[in-house]
């Protein structure tokens, strides 16, 4: 412990704004906090219904669908920029099937959100382009290099729709942005166990973008995580 209360408040303040603003230039946005009972640690229960099982949904995997484009009108106005470049990229990969492809990026999204937050480096490695990995790395680093805790359980995911979509000029590669807003409970402590982010009774919503891109047409199923952000 430190013998100046004040030194400790200050620093303990500092430490806590590196890493939120750390978490917000790799992940997104952190707002607002809720506190419904069945939603307590221990407590069972979830906003959702159960995900998807990991094997169907973290790759991504491309469907036997129809040829018709009723999955993407699900999501998208077909005449849209956003309806448009998804038909594109339907046509270079036929298999393609948009109700498909969001049920993996919820279970894309859950998987590795909680990989950073507990410092999973080899799940994010298996799913990240090298770019994000980077930035992802260094985030888990500095928490670890300050002593830093973080207890994080995921409580699920509030929405997520697609909002943008790119085909490659080649129409060799695609990529699909999706927008999340999902609840978790975190809190972060140092070394001495103190809290200083966070609150382990209540929630809080995370809004987060994310781009998902692969080579179209290519044997390997899985969609790639090629950016992240906040709106």
């Amino acid at each position: 412990m430190f013998e100046n209360d004040l030194v400790t408040l200050l620093l303990l303040a500092a430490i806590a704004g590196f890493l939120l603003f750390r978490l917000r230039s790799v992940l997104g946005e952190r707002s607002g906090f809720e506190n419904p009972e069945k939603y307590r640690p221990g407590a069972s229960g979830s906003a959702d219904t159960p995900s998807e099982e990991p094997d169907n949904v973290v790759a991504l995997r491309r469907n036997d669908g129809s040829d018709d484009d009723s999955d993407i009108f699900a999501y998208a106005e077909l005449n849209s920029e956003l309806g448009q470049a998804l038909k594109q990229i339907k046509l270079r990969e036929p298999g393609f099937n948009m109700q498909s492809f969001m049920e993996g990026a919820k279970g894309a999204y859950e998987m590795l959100l909680m990989a950073f937050e507990t410092g999973d480096k080899q799940t994010l490695k298996q799913f990240l382009d090298r770019e994000v990995y980077d930035a992802f790395a260094q985030a888990i680093d500095e928490r670890r290099a300050q002593n830093l805790n973080v207890d994080v359980r995921f409580v699920g995911i509030k929405t997520a729709e697609p909002v943008e979509a790119q085909i490659s000029a080649d129409e060799r590669s695609g990529d699909i942005t999706v927008r999340f807003v999902a609840e978790i409970i975190m809190a972060v402590r140092n070394a001495q166990g103190e809290l200083v982010e966070g609150d382990p009774s209540n929630i809080q919503r995370i809004s987060d973008v994310w781009t998902f891109g692969r080579q179209l047409g290519s044997s390997d199923p899985n969609w790639m995580l090629t950016a992240t952000g906040d709106e």
